[in-house]
């Protein structure tokens, strides 16, 4: 398979049976790995955001991604080049961009991935929460966080606690820097980003409550220095019911309200739909409200926004517009299926 002039990828190298994610993966990683290839070793190109998530083999927004990249010291070309769509065992793989980025990284620390130098994993999550939309800013520092602090769910005070000290450090730093374009908006990812966000579909909706909902704090990093009566959202919030332990995706305690992203795993089978009808009536028998978004929603932020306001305002939860830091209109191509996961 050709991945740009003069590269190529053994066919072998994906399997014929392999789901679209993982074809997708492995072409962003060869594209990602050839970038290496047509790069003066003078100024070596250092791979960022998605494209260098990908090679971690962690998620992001995106499932086809661009390949960004920095040359520290290397003159500006602000060229951006296209590589092509790619056809893998019945698979089309769509075009992606090429370009780099105008900027340089917020620490000269390298470390070499699959031959190609890449900031370490932090700095991928900060430099993906100032170069990206907000919303994929908010599930890339995510997926990272959730792997440097080995996220596990049924260990949440360990896993929260190693979260806590990791987002401290990093916002440290963050403030040790001088200030930079973008840097509030930064900031402001890197304190609700969430290790416990599950996929990139929570991920959306979790940027999408921090956007809609009034004063609203990550509740596991609320520090008793925000504004008074800030709402706080919680992930993977644990409660139990009916003798049953369950995990909600989003909560606002405060208000009982529980948001969960349904992608469709959780009813694709015949025990699946016993277990989700079972969890939603204990879940209400104990008091909590439940708002449910499905995947297609994503496809419309502005209808989805106004569905969460009502249903948000009908339990109590105070809401604004759209509008702070974190709020910008989703361009297309973060909605378009043949990209997104």
């Amino acid at each position: 398979m050709r991945i740009r002039r003069g590269v190529y990828l053994p066919a072998a190298a994906i399997s014929a049976g392999a789901p679209r994610w993982e074809t997708a993966r492995k072409i962003t990683q060869a594209r990602a790995v050839s970038l290496s290839v047509f790069k003066s070793s003078d100024f070596p190109p250092v791979l960022t955001a998605e494209a260098a998530l990908a090679l971690h083999d962690l998620t992001s927004w995106l499932e086809t991604t661009d390949i960004e990249y920095l040359r520290p010291g290397a003159p500006w070309r602000g060229n951006v080049k296209k590589l092509p769509a790619i056809v893998c065992n019945g698979t089309t793989v769509a075009a992606v961009a090429e370009r780099r980025v105008p900027s340089s990284s917020i620490t000269e620390t390298t470390k070499e991935v699959a031959g190609i130098l890449t900031p370490p994993l932090w700095a991928i999550g900060v430099d993906s929460a100032r170069l990206l939309h907000p919303m994929a800013g908010v599930v890339a520092m995510s997926s990272v966080l959730s792997r440097l602090t080995d996220f596990d769910m049924y260990r949440q005070r360990q896993s929260r606690d190693r979260e806590k000290k990791l987002r401290t450090k990093i916002l440290a730093y963050i403030d040790s820097l001088p200030p930079f374009q973008m840097s509030r908006q930064t900031r402001k990812i890197v304190e609700i980003a969430d290790s416990g966000m599950d996929t990139p579909g929570e991920g959306y909706v979790l940027w999408l409550l921090h956007c809609i909902v009034r004063d609203a704090e990550n509740g596991y990093f609320a520090t008793g220095s925000g504004t008074a009566g800030a709402t706080h959202i919680f992930t993977q919030f644990e409660i139990r019911a009916n003798g049953s332990r369950y995990f909600a995706d989003m909560a606002i305690p405060a208000h009982r309200v529980i948001i969960e992203f349904d992608g469709g795993e959780k009813v694709s089978t015949r025990h699946g739909q016993y277990e989700f009808l079972k969890r939603q009536d204990d879940l209400r028998m104990a008091g909590w409200s439940m708002i449910r978004i499905n995947i297609f929603q994503l496809k419309d932020p502005l209808g989805l926004a106004d569905n969460l306001r009502v249903q948000l305002r009908d339990c109590g939860v105070p809401v604004v517009p759209l509008s702070g830091l974190l709020w910008k209109k989703i361009p297309q191509y973060l909605l378009s299926e043949e990209r997104r996961h």
